[in-house]
């Protein structure tokens, strides 16, 4: 990632020795990086080594082919209710990967629209006009899984509460069909918590994490790849593979440094 970022320095016309100057700041947070790389004071370049980071780290990876697996056995549908950079991994994976017979289908709730709302309920039941028994056969088999950074996003919340009610109003159990993921201490991630909206086999109340390592310095723009935001719907599009994923990001950045195009 390193040289790739280097490279990309290149392209705009700097010398090594001003793209090395800018890397070091870069890598480490300083000069006007130490402006630019935060966030209303918080720091949000953790996107520059996560993908290094990873690769040393393949158990917490592992973790996340865990709930993939989880879901690919007992769901038919998983929506990914998301805003701005955060809904974006979901529209790559759909677009890019095809969806193999045995994946489950990937929808995403990025509205609050009643029209939205509407048309999902007829992709999850195949139906115009979908009866209170069809629509429950559907939702037997949806998994609604919240995204939300901040933990506090006003539409992803609405989500929840639109998903909630409408899981109560056929006789399901919300806490079994719910997934948060949001950054460990918010709103959202307490929630998952007190209501247990985390994988059934997860042996502790630990929220899941938009970061892997449960740190907060990456911010929804930079959510792909390194983050449970885009290597989850990847792993159900593509049955797991996320350890050869991340070392084929590693070998493409220094192959761009390599022979840019």
């Amino acid at each position: 990632l390193w040289d790739g970022v280097l490279r990309a320095l290149a392209r705009c016309g700097l010398g090594e020795f001003e793209r090395l100057h800018i890397w070091r700041h870069l890598a480490s947070g300083s000069g006007k990086f130490s402006v630019l790389g935060r966030d209303s004071g918080r720091d949000r370049l953790g996107w520059v080594t996560v993908v290094d980071d990873l690769t040393a780290q393949p158990g917490r990876v592992l973790e996340v082919e865990e709930e993939a697996q989880w879901l690919r056995a007992h769901r038919r549908h998983v929506v990914f209710a998301s805003m701005g950079g955060s809904s974006l991994s979901v529209r790559v994976v759909e677009s890019v990967w095809p969806k193999p017979q045995d994946a489950p289908e990937l929808h995403l709730m990025d509205s609050t629209d009643p029209a939205a709302q509407l048309a999902l309920q007829q992709r999850l039941t195949g139906r115009q006009e979908p009866t209170v028994e069809e629509l429950r056969a559907a939702l037997e088999q949806t998994q609604l899984i919240c995204v939300s950074k901040s933990g506090g996003t006003q539409e992803t919340r609405s989500h929840l509460r639109w998903m909630e009610t409408l899981y109560e109003t056929v006789g399901l159990n919300p806490q079994d069909h719910i997934w948060l993921i949001a950054d460990r201490g918010t709103v959202m991630a307490k929630e998952a918590s007190l209501r247990r909206y985390l994988p059934p086999f997860r042996a502790t109340n630990e929220p899941l994490s938009v970061q892997l390592d449960t740190q907060t310095d990456i911010g929804g723009r930079f959510s792909s790849p390194g983050t449970r935001v885009f290597l989850l719907p990847y792993a159900l599009r593509v049955g797991g593979g996320l350890m050869d994923l991340l070392h084929d990001i590693r070998r493409a950045h220094r192959a761009d440094a390599e022979a840019p195009h």
